[in-house]
């Protein structure tokens, strides 16, 4: 009812405010965009529009939009323009991600009630993570998902609308052996209804048997491995593309906001020589630029007017992201020709570990410091002890006098269900260094698109009016 109630406040109609969600508030920000362009009857601009990393069909989707999506698939748009092949970061499309998820079944027949979604579109092959097993290839269409899912009625809409049950994926499996291959390595019972729906039990549980030689299964692992590298390559090349845009994109914003009136003339003093640097957490299977909320907080402080640096070519290491190669590389790339006082450095996670452990060392106007700290100790067991010896960070005490004296504020923020770093790391930062300290619940490792809190946060840190 407060959804409701924000939504038509704000100008829209019933229809449109009844397709709120639980969370209210990022609902409200997530679907104001779409909205907006829905509103304004254009059939341009839709492209390139991202909701929380997402293209607006695919977003709506995500957050059970469905009413929203509707309106978009009926739009009159085209495929292209709603961007119905686009693949996340596991390379499946909507329709794939509709599949494998029992409870999208609605928005799946939505999809395919739709002309934008085409023959095409149910044969696109994804890929997958790289597995050392046979069953996991790339490669699989949306059919191929909805088996795998054991999503019986997803199966039968996908054969109602024409997909095709013959389609191989990188190792050579239509979607019923790909269903029984997975189900044969679990060692669960295959559901011989839905083998039923996909064809003849029988003649599937004779062809694996007779396919599983090793000769066969050596063959299909290394074309699967050949293929899934090329495919690799190409979602690579794509994402690596998206970064550099974004990356244009910030930067293009940072030159015309000096030369905007309405900008410079709302710009706070205190605002005007201050440089945001923003480290990202760990993670080398995404871009930085594309990961997270990092470039949004870029760009809402870029239209701003504040400058901002952000890993435009990644970060070193991004997986081991050692101390001392990261530190090091801060201080080359990002912090070059800033003064201290006019400094503040955003760490998330790793980065905020990063941002802790610079401020030993040099004078910063402040940090604001999200998920810092220790893994939970399941995960550092994972480890082994030259590994994490060699990472840095916590091999050592903190120098809690040098921190408090190198800067005048920090912002701190953690989540009290974070399954990365527990909140008991949140509380000895705070503890000792006397943080502005907020507990968020339900937001995990801070692992959002977009992060309006920390927003607000940081511009009234630097004389902006806020809403706060």
């Amino acid at each position: 009812e407060k959804a409701i109630e924000a939504c038509v406040a704000e100008g829209y109609g019933k229809e449109e405010a009844l397709v709120t969600v639980e969370d209210e508030k990022a609902s409200l920000e997530r679907i104001r965009p779409v909205l907006a362009h829905l509103e304004s009857k254009g059939k341009t601009g839709l492209k390139g529009l991202r909701i929380c990393g997402y293209p607006a069909l695919y977003a709506c989707g995500a957050f059970d939009e469905i009413d929203v999506a509707t309106r978009l698939l009926n739009s009159g748009m085209s495929a292209e323009e709603l961007e119905v092949d686009w693949l996340d970061s596991i390379g499946n499309t909507v329709v794939h991600f509709s599949c494998a998820m029992p409870d999208k079944l609605l928005l799946l027949r939505r999809l395919l009630d739709s002309p934008v979604v085409t023959r095409a579109s149910l044969d696109l092959g994804n890929f997958d993570e790289e597995s050392p097993f046979v069953c996991h290839p790339g490669g699989r269409t949306p059919l191929h998902a909805a088996a795998l899912a054991s999503n019986k009625p997803a199966v039968k809409a996908l054969l109602e609308a024409k997909a095709n049950p013959a389609a191989k994926d990188l190792c050579g499996n239509t979607p019923a052996m790909a269903y029984l291959v997975h189900y044969q390595t679990t060692g669960a019972k295959p559901n011989d209804e839905m083998l039923d729906i996909l064809g003849d039990p029988k003649q599937f549980h004779a062809d694996l048997q007779e396919r599983g030689d090793g000769a066969w299964k050596k063959t299909m692992t290394k074309k699967r491995n050949a293929d899934h590298v090329a495919t690799k390559a190409r979602i690579a090349k794509r994402h690596k593309a998206e970064a550099k845009a974004t990356t244009q994109r910030i930067q293009q914003l940072m030159l015309d906001a000096k030369q905007h009136p309405h900008v410079v003339e709302n710009l706070p003093t205190s605002a005007k020589n201050v440089h945001v640097v923003i480290i990202p957490g760990a993670g080398g299977d995404v871009h930085p630029m594309r990961a997270n909320w990092y470039s949004w907080l870029g760009l809402a402080l870029a239209r701003r007017g504040v400058r901002v640096t952000l890993p435009w070519d990644g970060m070193p290491e991004p997986n081991k992201c050692r101390e001392r190669i990261w530190k090091n590389h801060v201080k080359q790339t990002m912090l070059t020709g800033t003064g201290g006082d006019d400094v503040v450095i955003v760490g998330h996670s790793t980065g905020g570990d990063v941002a802790l452990r610079l401020a030993e060392e040099i004078r910063v106007r402040g940090l604001v410091v999200c998920s810092a700290g220790q893994l939970r100790e399941e995960l550092r067991d994972e480890l082994t002890e030259e590994e994490a010896k060699d990472i840095g960070y916590y091999d050592r005490p903190w120098e809690w006098t040098k921190i408090k004296a190198n800067t005048q504020w920090i912002i701190h923020v953690h989540s009290k269900d974070d399954d990365v770093v527990p909140v008991t790391e949140a509380k000895i930062f705070h503890d000792n260094l006397q943080t502005e300290y907020t507990e968020l619940d339900g937001q995990g490792h801070l692992l959002m698109g977009e992060f309006p809190f920390l927003l607000e946060k940081i511009l009234s840190k630097l004389g902006f009016k806020t809403k706060e």
